[in-house]
């Protein structure tokens, strides 16, 4: 059975200020040449068909369609307005300004495994150009190439959720702590960037039965206790962005491919010490990413979508999704961790400085990314208030348990204003 949840998380994912778009910022070593990236871009996009696209609208309903017009490459990084004519059409574009390189997605295109192919590849023709050289292409996809098994395929062409209707886990919404105000400097958004030791993060990881997502929200709930005592022992909820690539679609596929789990802590973890509760972090994202419970996951979104295409106008179903959209909005989350996973940079990973990935949308009041780099792990923390004191926390609970990490100053920067129409 063919499920019309691409199409319609696609069409109908934004309204007023909810730009579901995902930005990946790069500092490489040297400054940007815009022209050399315009052509590396437009060559870049030669292999990336499924990203350039444009809306059209008929009648009642909209056609998605290819557009063969160029990717937008415009010099800063205040973003521009994806699927208008300031993106020819396209929901997606590159900006750069001094060493900066921004990569902007609309999410329900896709996700971050799927950007960061895309991102490297540019970066990857980019280099080449700037260093007159064909760097080793190994793991970059590149203009010519053979689809990889399953990238392009509809990740629920094929997959039977008829048999899904019943939740593996029960929902729970207990009330949960979120940060009060009381360091902000202003109400400013702002990211801050720490780097810890790859190899550090992951040896404290394996030896006390961790993931690197696992041990990030460990440190996570840790910084809370710190700055604000009284949150011990109260409830907390994490949103752990997880890929269900496993499933449907497999590892090579673009679509946005990932779901938020509901990771709680309660009183419980105060008794625990850090071995005992990475365990129950892990396990309980290992218990939630089951094939059941994500084919349930998937089963109610299928009859959302269904839902929308039975509406007989637009608006219906704008307003039907705005619903939806202002419920999940208005959830709170202590904080969010996502998880990039491993990245394959080959031969441009020397001429790259830092990473990070953000969204344009704050669910949580920390939206925390970690990506590996060189040796590193990048972290960005999303604040909704301009503080440094998180950062700053973090770092010294890293450090105080065995693993190197450090402030990145020159990174931390105002949001992006990237919207969406």
């Amino acid at each position: 059975m063919k499920y019309p949840i691409t199409r319609n998380e696609f069409l109908y994912f934004v309204f007023d200020d909810f730009h579901h778009v995902m930005r990946f910022r790069v500092h490489l070593t040297e400054d940007i040449n815009g022209e050399l990236l315009n052509k590396a871009v437009q060559e870049a996009s030669l292999r990336y068909p499924y990203f350039c696209l444009k809306v059209i609208r008929s009648g009642e309903d909209y056609r998605i369609e290819h557009n063969d017009l160029q990717v937008p490459v415009y010099e800063g990084t205040h973003g521009i307005a994806l699927g208008t004519d300031e993106a020819n059409g396209h929901f997606m574009a590159v900006g750069y300004k001094g060493n900066c390189l921004v990569f902007d997605m609309y999410h329900n295109m896709s996700d971050g495994k799927g950007l960061t192919e895309w991102v490297k590849t540019v970066i990857y023709l980019y280099l080449c150009k700037v260093l007159d050289t064909e760097l080793d292409a190994t793991d970059i996809r590149l203009p010519g190439q053979d689809y990889l098994p399953g990238e392009t395929e509809d990740p629920y062409e094929n997959l039977d959720l008829e048999a899904a209707s019943e939740p593996v886990l029960p929902a729970r919404s207990p009330e949960v702590f979120v940060p009060d105000l009381r360091y902000a400097a202003s109400d400013d958004k702002y990211n801050y960037m720490i780097r810890a030791s790859e190899s550090d993060m992951m040896a404290f990881g394996r030896s006390r039965d961790g993931s690197p997502v696992a041990v990030t929200a460990y440190f996570i709930r840790e910084m809370y206790k710190k700055l604000f005592p009284e949150c011990a022992g109260q409830n907390m909820l994490f949103g752990i962005p997880h890929s269900f690539r496993d499933l449907c679609g497999g590892e090579n596929n673009y679509h946005h491919e990932s779901m938020i789990l509901n990771l709680y802590f309660d009183d419980r973890y105060e008794k625990m010490d850090v071995d005992k509760q990475l365990t129950c972090i892990r396990g309980s994202i290992i218990l939630q990413s089951s094939p059941d419970h994500i084919r349930h996951k998937l089963y109610s979104r299928a009859i959302d979508a269904k839902a929308l295409d039975d509406m007989p106008t637009i608006e219906e179903r704008r307003q039907a999704n705005r619903g939806y959209l202002v419920e999940m909005r208005g959830h709170n989350e202590s904080a969010t961790v996502s998880y990039v996973g491993q990245v394959k940079w080959g031969a441009i990973e020397p001429y790259i400085k830092d990473v990070s990935i953000e969204s344009a949308v704050i669910s949580s009041s920390a939206l925390t990314g970690v990506i590996p780099l060189n040796g590193w792990f990048y972290i960005t923390m999303k604040l909704k208030q301009t503080s440094e004191s998180y950062a700053d926390t973090l770092v010294g609970l890293l450090n105080e348990n065995g693993i190197t990490a450090q402030r990145v100053y020159d990174f931390a920067e105002e949001l992006s204003t990237v919207h969406m129409p």
